[in-house]
């Protein structure tokens, strides 16, 4: 499995959009998937996220393990404040912003 093909997939919205829930079990609709970006920071900018019916406008980071978050030094970096959904093939880990 590569990134890209995560990304692919994301971009295309070519993944079941029913019944998506968070680690959590939020509620996950995606109603914009946002604007691949090609330079650093975020895989995916200003999507529009509905998680558990309170709306959220942000960027997205797609990555094969939640753990690459950190691997990344994600946690470090300003661009990924404004991140409202890290989606992941695997959960391997809990993730947070600063």
């Amino acid at each position: 499995m590569k990134e890209d093909f995560l990304h692919y997939v994301w971009m295309y919205k070519l993944f079941q959009k029913e019944n998506l829930a968070s680690t959590k079990g939020e509620t996950i609709h995606v109603i914009k998937s946002g604007t691949y970006n090609t330079n650093a920071g975020p895989d995916f900018l200003n999507a529009s996220i509905e998680i558990d019916n309170q709306t959220w406008v942000g960027n997205v980071e797609i990555h094969l393990k939640s753990s690459d978050w950190y691997l990344h030094h994600h946690e470090n970096d300003a661009n990924y404040d404004a991140t409202i959904l890290h989606v992941v093939y695997e959960h391997d880990m809990e993730v947070f912003l600063k």
